[in-house]
């Protein structure tokens, strides 16, 4: 292998990790170590429309829909990226696309949100309940702290009438 290609490997597995942490921080970790994943400059749309510009405005959304309860811990939203494609567009840049799927996860035993038993005339919830389907298109550089995303779009594909509702409770 040539050294180039080698350093192509290394660099995909990094962007890797940032589209995974991107998941898992939003959903576990601390809201400022997910925005630290952005550049000062990023942006962020939503089917191609304007919905954050740069880190500071990006951090403030995501600790908005926190505030809200509809992600980060507690929330038991569990954004989940899968067939993930890396391309290099340049020796420091490159983008990706991949899928996204989010869904509500069950609730841990013991948080006094268990569903409701069967002798309860209620549903009993067995599986975890998909909430948004879509694709996300993201763009990386190359920082002197690593790969970060430049521009992150999220295009929904199919939103359930639960998410429906949550979206409407953001423009309140």
């Amino acid at each position: 292998m040539k050294e180039h290609e080698i350093q192509w490997a290394v660099d995909e597995l990094e962007i890797r990790n940032v589209i995974a942490s991107l998941a898992l921080v939003s959903d576990m970790g601390d809201i400022e170590e997910w925005g630290m994943l952005f550049t000062e400059d990023a942006d962020y749309t939503i089917g191609g429309r304007p919905f954050e510009k740069g880190r500071a405005a990006i951090v403030e959304s995501g600790r908005q829909r926190r505030s809200r309860g509809t992600h980060g811990p507690g929330s038991n939203n569990r954004h989940l990226s899968a067939s993930v494609l890396v391309r290099s567009t340049g020796p420091d840049t490159a983008e990706a696309v991949s899928y996204l799927a989010m869904y509500k996860d069950l609730p841990l035993e013991g948080d006094g949100h268990e569903p409701e038993s069967p002798g309860n005339n209620a549903e009993m919830v067995k599986s975890p309940e998909l909430l948004v389907l879509g694709t996300y298109r993201d763009r990386f550089r190359r920082t002197s702290d690593g790969w970060k995303v430049t521009h992150r779009d999220l295009a929904e594909s199919s939103l359930t009438p639960r998410w429906r509702s949550i979206m409407k409770t953001w423009s309140t």
